[in-house]
C-alpha cells in the first residue's frame, strides 16, 4: 500500500540547514577544484572517510571518483537548466547541492560493476547524502534509474554483514503522459519526477558499526547511460533524510502486548518511507490515523494520541496473521519543516481495544 500524504497535511515551515560536518565537495581540501580532478583520501583528516571506485563483484579498487562541476560539459547527467542554464548536469531549483558534486567515471561508457565504495578510519552509526538526477520512472512498464547504499560493519564487502540498505529508486510520474512527469519544462521532457533533483538516503545502525558504505546501480536502465551524482555527503549524520520518534503510551488488549509502531524509510520529499505496526492482535480490524497535530485524549482505557477534530487522514486495514501491518508514504515537496502525527488502533470482539504509541514523522530536506 503506497499513499501520497495530502499537502494540507503538511504545513510549511522554513527548511532546516545542512548538518555541520556535511561533505558538500565544493571546497575539496589539499587540491585545485577543476573538472575531473580525481579524490581519495582528501576528507580523511577531517571527517576520517575516504573514496574509491570499487569492482562491486570482488571489491578490488578499480578507479578513483571525479569532481565535476554543474553545467556543461555533461560529466554525468542530462537534468534540467534552473541553475546551471543549461541541461548538462543541472540540478532542478531548490536542491541546494551547490557547485560540484562527486561523479563515478565522467563521461559515457561505465562499466556496469563500478560502485563508490566509502570507507572509514572509526566506526559510525550512521550516514545520509543524495544522489541527483534518478529519473525516467513515468510508466509501470519503463526503465527506471535506481541506486542501492548499503552499510557493511566490515571492510570485506563479500564476507562482512550488511547492517542496513536504503534503495534509491526514481519516484513514479504521478500523472504518466503529462507535463507532471518534469521537475522543469526546459530540458529532456518524459524524464519522471526525479528529473535534476536530489534524492536524499540515508543508513543507520542500532550502534558504531559501520566500516564501509557501497552505493551500486541496481536499475533497469542500461548502466554505460547512467553516471552516479552524489554530494551532500553527512558521514555521521542521517539529517538529510529526517526521522522518526515516538511519544506517548500504547495499551494493550485482554489477550496480549500493546501493539508496536515504527517508521522506516526516507521521510523527505519524492522519497517512500514506510509505516509499520507489529505485535497487534492478528487479524483485527483497525485504522492508522494521521493528523497535523498531536493530542492525548483519553478514549476508554486507553490514550488517543493525534488530534482528530479534524483527522488528516485514516488509513483502514487489517493486521496480517503475524499482527503486522505496513504502509508506504510519499512526501510531497511542502513537507520540508513539518511534522506529522500518526497513531494506529485495533479493536478485537473479544480482547478489546489496542492502540499503539504515537510516531512523529520529521521530515528531512529535499
Amino acid at each position: 500500500m503506497q499513499v501520497r500524504l495530502p499537502l494540507c497535511l503538511l504545513f510549511a515551515l522554513p527548511a532546516p540547514a545542512l548538518a555541520q560536518g556535511v561533505i558538500d565537495f565544493e571546497n575539496v581540501p589539499g587540491i585545485v577544484m577543476k573538472e575531473t580532478a580525481k579524490i581519495f583520501d582528501e576528507y580523511r583528516d577531517l571527517h576520517g572517510v575516504s573514496f574509491r571506485m570499487i569492482n562491486e563483484n570482488n571489491g578490488n579498487e578499480v578507479s578513483k571518483p571525479s569532481l565535476v562541476e554543474i553545467g556543461a560539459p555533461l560529466r554525468a547527467f542530462s537534468g534540467v537548466s534552473d541553475i546551471a542554464g543549461t541541461c548538462a548536469d543541472g540540478p532542478a531549483a531548490n536542491t541546494n547541492v551547490g557547485q560540484w558534486f562527486l561523479t563515478d567515471k565522467p563521461g559515457a561508457g561505465l562499466p556496469s560493476n563500478w560502485a563508490l565504495r566509502i570507507t572509514y578510519d572509526t566506526p559510525v552509526a550512521a550516514a545520509s547524502g543524495v544522489i541527483l538526477d534518478v529519473d525516467e520512472r513515468v510508466g509501470p512498464m519503463t526503465d527506471y534509474e535506481e541506486w542501492t547504499i548499503e552499510a557493511y560493519d566490515g571492510g570485506d564487502i563479500l564476507s562482512d554483514t550488511i547492517v542496513d540498505t536504503f534503495v534509491l529508486r526514481a519516484p513514479q510520474c504521478p500523472n504518466p503522459g503529462t507535463n507532471d512527469c518534469d521537475l522543469s519544462g526546459t530540458c529532456d521532457n518524459g524524464q519522471g519526477a526525479g528529473d535534476g533533483g536530489a534524492a536524499p538516503w540515508s543508513v543507520q545502525a542500532e550502534s558504531a558499526v559501520i566500516e564501509t558504505i557501497v552505493i551500486r546501480y541496481t536499475g533497469t536502465k542500461p548502466r554505460s547511460n547512467v553516471g552516479l551524482a552524489f554530494d551532500n555527503f553527512s558521514p555521521t549524520s542521517t539529517a538529510l533524510c529526517g526521522g522518526f520518534a515516538k511519544y506517548g503510551f500504547a495499551c494493550a488488549s485482554s489477550e496480549g502486548p500493546p501493539p508496536s509502531i515504527r517508521g522506516a524509510g526516507c521521510p523527505a520529499p519524492f522519497q517512500e518511507f514506510q509505516v509499520v505496526v507489529e505485535e497487534g492482535p492478528a487479524g483485527a480490524h483497525g485504522c492508522l490515523l494521521i493528523s497535523a497535530s498531536p493530542a492525548n485524549y483519553i478514549f476508554e482505557s486507553c490514550n488517543l494520541l493525534v488530534e482528530f477534530q479534524p483527522l488528516e487522514l485514516v488509513v483502514p486495514h487489517v493486521l496480517a496473521g503475524d499482527g503486522s501491518f505496513s504502509a508506504s508514504f510519499v512526501l510531497p515537496p511542502e513537507a520540508v519543516g513539518a511534522e506529522v502525527f500518526m497513531q494506529a488502533g485495533y479493536c478485537d470482539p473479544i480482547a478489546g481495544l489496542a492502540m499503539t504509541q504515537g510516531l512523529v514523522v520529521q521530515p528531512g530536506v529535499q
